[in-house]
């Protein structure tokens, strides 16, 4: 943006491993269905993204950058260590989510393959976040009014301290276990799936098939729906 920033004065292409250094002027990607191979956003650089982003390896960001309402798809992991604000946009992310820095989801829609390995600071003011593998948080999440949805297949575990407002459970298969987890739910869970835990919970509902085990004490201060 424009291709002239490049390096050879062209625009990456798939094949395309972007590093971004710190410059006076701060980068913008405002092309329709941007893509690379690798993005290396270095420390001290501030990435605007203005339309959709593919990448088909690795995205690091050292540095910050805000998604204002598009796409940013890592096919492989997303390294965090700086700040990325996505502002009502679509991420995804083909493999690990590792935070280091901070990520502030305004709405939208997060999508994690694999695991999610929270050391620095998630906060979601709203939107849904899926996960098909682990949720392991050694860092802050601030849920807002977010709901965070684990749908894998094989056998998940929750780990960390852990304030949710919603919480829906969608692994039929190999469950998802939460027993290693302080775990509060501050709005509904909602298990479709197979789900251990000992939580402090509000509105539970259980649907048809599902299964809710106690794996300790569990309280509830709101309703109770059981069709499993």
């Amino acid at each position: 943006h424009p291709a002239g920033n490049g390096s050879n004065a062209r625009a990456p292409d798939r094949g395309s491993s972007v590093g971004i250094p710190d410059t006076a002027n701060e980068p913008v990607s405002s092309t329709a269905s941007a893509v690379c191979f690798h993005l290396d956003l270095r420390s001290g650089v501030t990435l605007t993204l203005q339309n959709d982003l593919r990448c088909d390896n690795d995205v690091n960001l050292a540095g910050a950058a805000t998604l204002q309402g598009k796409s940013l798809r890592a096919d492989h992991d997303l390294n965090l260590n700086g700040g990325l604000t996505a502002n009502n946009g679509q991420m995804y992310v083909g493999h690990d989510l590792n935070l280091n820095g901070a990520l502030t989801l305004n709405g939208g829609k997060l999508t994690v393959n694999n695991d999610a390995n929270l050391a620095g600071t998630l906060t979601a003011s709203g939107g849904d976040l899926w996960i098909t593998g682990d949720w392991r948080n050694t860092g802050v999440f601030n849920p807002g009014v977010s709901d965070v949805i684990l749908d894998g297949w094989e056998r998940q575990v929750i780990s960390g301290n852990n304030t949710f407002y919603d919480l829906s459970i969608w692994n039929e298969w190999g469950g998802v276990d939460a027993t290693g987890s302080t775990l509060t739910v501050n709005g509904l869970l909602y298990v479709y799936g197979v789900f251990t835990t000992s939580s402090t919970l509000k509105d539970v509902e259980i649907d048809r098939w599902a299964k809710l085990t106690a794996g300790g004490n569990m309280s509830v201060s709101g309703n109770w729906s059981n069709w499993g």
